[in-house]
């Protein structure tokens, strides 16, 4: 019984502390948070004493709002990984990309990668190249030392789709030994 008079004299001094604190808050935009924690005091007071006798003592302010703080910053932490993970991962792809780019054009093809799929699930081949499609605009002739005939005729059209398809086995041969993956997971049009 002592319990329940204490917990009641608890609940009554918080009520009349609110509200004094509302009467002397002056009007404007911060009256409304200021109301939002003054009725938080209020529901810690009537609830906190029934927890703390039910948790036999066990049940603080402190510790909860502790616990609250942490779960925020473990909160804030897993966001900020997933964001870091994400930017590194953009990253990774687009220096791959150059890379690549960059390799071919050495290698005398001027080309586009209209495609490029990478494992970024947590795997043991995180990270590989799962497919990709490159476009080549053109092959890149380094020097010219001398003019090669050029003969007109519907034998040579054939001709040079068969060097078109050699250049693209090229590409595709040069791209699966490069990065480790398989053929057919190259697609060079």
């Amino acid at each position: 019984m002592q319990w329940v008079s204490l917990w009641t004299n608890g609940i009554i001094i918080a009520i009349v502390i609110v509200t004094l604190v509302e009467m002397l808050l002056p009007n404007g935009n911060n009256k409304k948070y200021i109301k939002t924690i003054l009725g938080l005091y209020v529901l810690f007071t009537i609830i906190g004493p029934v927890i703390e006798k039910i948790g036999n003592g066990k049940w603080s302010l402190e510790d909860t709002l502790k616990k609250w703080e942490d779960m925020q910053e473990y909160q804030t932490f897993s966001v900020n990984s997933v964001k870091t993970s994400s930017n590194i991962e953009t990253i990774y792809k687009q220096k791959l990309e150059e890379d690549i780019v960059t390799k071919l054009k050495a290698k005398g093809y001027d080309i586009t990668i209209t495609a490029l799929s990478i494992q970024f699930a947590q795997a043991e081949n995180y990270g590989e190249i799962q497919e990709i499609s490159i476009k080549v605009n053109q092959k890149i002739k380094k020097e010219i030392n001398s003019i090669d005939p050029i003969e007109i005729s519907i034998e040579n059209e054939e001709k040079k789709e068969n060097i078109e398809l050699k250049d693209k086995e090229t590409i595709k041969k040069y791209i699966a030994e490069e990065y480790k993956m398989q053929e057919n997971r190259i697609n060079v049009f």
